[in-house]
């Protein structure tokens, strides 16, 4: 139940399920009593009041995405709270800005791949190229394509038609 923002503007604001409220609840009193720092933990109590209040909005958005997107990635999520737990937060951080333009970008990398589909598939090699960072060659019998995945970033690196 977001606010519906203007045309092509990000909403801003975030309205949490109840059951999304327990989770992301729990999880931040659990960083409260971790937190040292008096700025940290002001931050944190601020938005355990906001999810209480059943929204995130923008002026807490900016710390709130990070701290939902560590949590996933670092598959703490998962081991505290199982499958469900993560599948919920998973659906909440894909409505945050960061989640949203997250989304974006992979769809827009399958939109540029779909050209692909019905061509013979010669070879496909995964490269590390630093820590981190990964590019994964596709070569097929008309095209050659490079992604290159970096973090949460993923785009087209290079494209070679017909070699």
């Amino acid at each position: 139940m977001d606010t519906e923002p203007a045309a092509g503007a990000v909403s801003l604001v975030l309205a949490l399920t109840a059951a999304e409220q327990q989770l992301v609840s729990e999880e931040l009193q659990r960083l409260l009593a971790l937190q040292r720092d008096e700025r940290g933990r002001a931050l944190i109590t601020r938005m355990i009041t906001a999810v209480e209040a059943g929204v995130i909005d923008e002026t807490l958005m900016e710390d709130f995405s990070p701290l939902l997107e560590q949590g996933l990635v670092s598959g703490f999520v998962r081991h505290r709270y199982g499958a469900d737990g993560e599948t919920a937060l998973n659906r909440l951080y894909a409505r945050t800005p960061r989640g949203k333009e997250i989304t974006e970008t992979a769809a827009a990398v399958t939109r540029a791949l779909a050209p692909l589909r019905g061509q013979r598939l010669d070879a496909v090699q995964i490269s590390t190229v630093t820590p981190g960072i990964f590019t994964v060659l596709i070569d097929t019998e008309a095209c050659q394509v490079t992604l290159r995945f970096h973090g949460k970033h993923v785009g087209i690196e290079n494209l070679a038609i017909g070699i």
